[in-house]
Formats: structure tokens, sequence, C-alpha cells
């Protein structure tokens, strides 16, 4: 298999505080905080929605077996969750919760 680890930046892009600006503008609501630990979105939801992290971080994960979580990755300040099922209407392969010291989103 691949290393992927050198290509982190491009699988989960951060963006700098003039381009979290524009993409606020297109956002739908007024920026969500969310406590620690809860639940952004689940595996298998469908028009689940994308959410840029403007402060705290998301725990991105994914499931193993039956009910296993397991981490894929943490968005931070300036990072989007996402992804292409999110686009065609398919359940979602991933869920998201907020980290340890909650996640404020739009």
């Amino acid at each position: 298999m691949a290393d992927l680890s050198a290509r982190q930046h491009q699988m989960f892009p951060v963006l700098d505080a003039r381009q979290m600006e524009t993409a606020r503008r297109f956002a739908n609501g007024e920026p969500t905080y969310f406590p620690p630990g809860a639940l952004l979105y689940d595996v298998g939801d469908h028009a689940a929605p994308a959410w840029l992290v403007l402060a705290g971080s998301m725990d991105v994960f994914s499931h193993e077996g039956l009910s296993h979580e397991a981490p894929i990755t943490t968005h931070g300040i300036g990072q989007l969750s996402g992804e292409v099922n999110q686009l065609s209407g398919r359940p979602t392969l991933a869920g998201a919760r907020a980290g340890s010291e909650g996640c404020t989103a739009v």
C-alpha cells in the first residue's frame, strides 16, 4: 500500500484566513458550537453537510467491523469535512465528532 503521509496537505488542505472568509459567504447559516464528543454526522448518513472548522477540532472516523470506530484524521481550524458521497446523495463512508475542546463550524 502506498504511503500517503506525504500527501496529507492534498487530502486535507488548510484554508488561510482570507479563504475562510470567502468560504463563510457560502455557508447555510450561522456558526454552530458542538461540545466535546458531539456527533456532527455519522457513518451512513444521507445529505450530511460539509463543515468548515472555525475553532477547535473535528475527529473524523470510519467504522471497523460492526461498531468499532477507526480514526481517519482530525480537522483543525481552516479545514473542511466532506466526501464525494455527499455530492451524489449516497450514504457517507465516514462520521465526525467534535474534538476534545469542542468544535465551532459553519
